[in-house]
């Protein structure tokens, strides 16, 4: 029986990194076929630092020229429907007699349970997971033998890796320096040839409301529409930027939508590090990840804006103006219905203070009372409302 492993990935694009797995994977006797599948990201919607599809696919397509056993598969790209893993290997399954491996990092390993029908996963393929050296291999341990007991085959390679990201080739091209060390010259030379991640000027807002609006259902779009607006209004009301204000509030539920796998691979290639209690709260991964998408995919750089995103779901002590208007632009905004929102717009109109001991008081026992573990940076926040008066 044949060994395929699938290697799937944005490749935006292929570094040594990727070269060097590639390359150590095809030299494996047992292994006959590697297949680079490259993740879906609809140009338009992309942002600012992402190849279009066409020059991912070719770029994979130059890498895999110099490995045998290497090629294309291009089902990402073209499916017409979501692109989770689970399909993808549901595809494979149905095309092919054998049983893939599927390549798979340690930050890939402890995220898996939360990915789309994950259990259905572990049922399509075996899972080649990558050690890296460097990384904490006790963990590492831990977190196959968990995919174990879930009923993993799991096959561990060892391996030494080039510290490289492709954020860290997006960044020398747009400043215009020397790819040397980060990418293959035939990948250097494409990128230049084509002129890829030459950064662009700021996005406008209307092309901030094309973005979201292609990733959001239409109630999260009007939702995010009605946030910008009561943000401006509480912006001009107690004396912040408006402007600043108005983008926070549009761009802060851009990843909302996202399911939670894709997010977590965004944090991946942000290089976020979520704490046990943030792996296991799916609906705090918007922000806190979406702060990040907001800089390194749409090209916002105000650390302000950026910071109020980062905190809207779970503020936290010593807030700037601006943090505690979105915060609360979140809660007030004229589409909100729930129990208890008349509440909270009366308080917003007394004071931030009164709004922010109104919000964090709701926030805290809604998540007692589900059962649920309040963030740190919540709990932060409630006691700095609670223990001292003054703001």
């Amino acid at each position: 029986m044949s060994k395929t492993v699938l290697f799937g990935g944005t490749f935006n694009p292929p570094h040594l990194g990727h070269e060097r797995l590639l390359g150590a994977i095809c030299e494996r006797k047992d292994v006959d076929r590697v297949l680079l599948v490259p993740t879906f990201k609809p140009v338009h919607k992309a942002g600012r630092d992402l190849a279009p599809s066409a020059d991912r696919l070719n770029m994979c397509r130059k890498i895999c020229e110099k490995f045998r056993k290497a090629s294309v598969w291009d089902t990402e790209l073209t499916r017409k429907t979501k692109s989770y893993t689970y399909y993808t290997l549901l595809q494979y399954r149905e095309e092919n007699d054998d049983v893939p491996y599927f390549l798979m990092g340690a930050d890939m390993l402890v995220t898996l349970s939360t990915w789309y029908e994950w259990q259905k996963i572990l049922k399509l393929c075996r899972i080649l997971a990558v050690f890296r050296e460097g990384e904490n291999r006790e963990e590492f341990d831990r977190d196959c033998e968990k995919l174990r007991a879930a009923g993993a085959e799991i096959e561990i390679m060892n391996i030494t890796l080039p510290d490289i990201s492709s954020t860290d080739v997006r960044r020398a091209a747009a400043e215009g320096n020397s790819l040397r060390g980060l990418v293959s010259p035939v990948i250097e030379e494409y990128i230049s040839a084509h002129k890829l991640y030459k950064g662009a000027k700021d996005m406008t807002t209307e092309q901030y409301k094309e973005h979201i609006k292609a990733r959001l259902s239409e109630k999260r779009y009007f939702h995010s529409l009605c946030v910008a607006e009561e943000a401006v209004r509480l912006a001009d009301r107690y004396g912040a930027n408006g402007e600043k204000a108005y983008i926070a509030g549009l761009l802060h539920d851009v990843l909302k939508d996202t399911p939670p796998e894709e997010q977590l691979k965004f944090a991946k290639q942000f290089g976020i590090i979520l704490s046990d209690l943030e792996l296991n709260a799916p609906k705090l991964y918007h922000s806190i990840i979406g702060s990040a998408y907001v800089k390194e995919v749409l090209g916002v750089r105000d650390p302000e804006i950026i910071s109020a995103i980062r905190c809207h779901t779970t503020a936290k002590a010593n807030m700037t103006l601006l943090e505690k208007i979105l915060y609360l632009a979140d809660y007030t905004s004229r589409d909100r219905d729930y129990d208890g929102v008349e509440e909270m717009r009366a308080a917003v109109e007394k004071d931030l203070s009164s709004a922010m001991r109104v919000a964090l008081k709701f926030t805290v026992e809604d998540l007692k009372a589900k059962g649920c573990p309040v963030h740190p940076d919540t709990l932060a926040a409630y006691h700095q409302y609670f223990e001292n008066e003054k703001d």
